[in-house]
């Protein structure tokens, strides 16, 4: 009877043995398909990145930052009147002297305040932005640039930031689709 016992031990622990062995199998193919279901659709977080840039290559980057500057400068400021301008001519250094500037005061406060600028979110460069609109309207160019109101360089400046937003992050998302694309047709090439 001993005997019997141990046969029928041994036939459930090889049982046992069998099905652990099915649920790690199972565990491996739910484990693969978790990862490819997450490669397939990544979670859509929207994310800000403060410093982010049009271009690797600075010189480009530069010139990208220029013309959404100024073509952001010249619409907003002609689309809601904030400000007055006495030549359309002067929307090309508002944005040429605003990009230098927003570009140094940059890589200085990324370098040297990194805290400064995750703490405030950004906000030290609404403010920044800010300063220099004042100081183009009251210092600079007393005559030839003017906001209606005291008020108006705040609007513009929201306004401003809001929409330049909007568009780095299209600009990012189309760049990194077009990444994709690129990425899909050379792995095709190969197979």
């Amino acid at each position: 009877m001993e005997e019997k016992n141990d046969k029928d031990v041994r036939k459930e622990i090889e049982e046992l043995e069998k099905l652990i062995e099915i649920v790690r199998e199972q565990h491996k193919e739910e484990k693969k398909s978790h990862k490819e279901a997450q490669k397939r659709s990544p979670n859509q977080v929207i994310r800000i990145d403060l410093g982010a840039k049009y271009s690797a290559n600075f010189p480009i980057h530069l010139i990208v930052s220029f013309l959404v500057n100024f073509i952001l400068i010249f619409t907003i400021i002609r689309l809601f009147g904030l400000a007055e301008v006495d030549n359309d001519y002067n929307f090309i250094w508002i944005a040429a002297i605003f990009t230098l500037y927003e570009e140094l005061y940059k890589i200085f406060l990324i370098k040297r305040f990194v805290k400064v600028v995750i703490y405030s979110s950004g906000l030290i460069f609404f403010l920044m932005n800010l300063i220099f609109f004042y100081a183009f309207d009251l210092l600079i160019m007393k005559d030839q640039f003017t906001f209606a109101t005291y008020l108006y360089p705040i609007l513009f400046v929201l306004i401003f930031q809001f929409m330049r937003m909007i568009i780095k992050m299209t600009y990012h998302q189309i760049i990194r689709k077009m990444a994709q694309m690129a990425s899909r047709k050379s792995t095709r090439g190969e197979k």
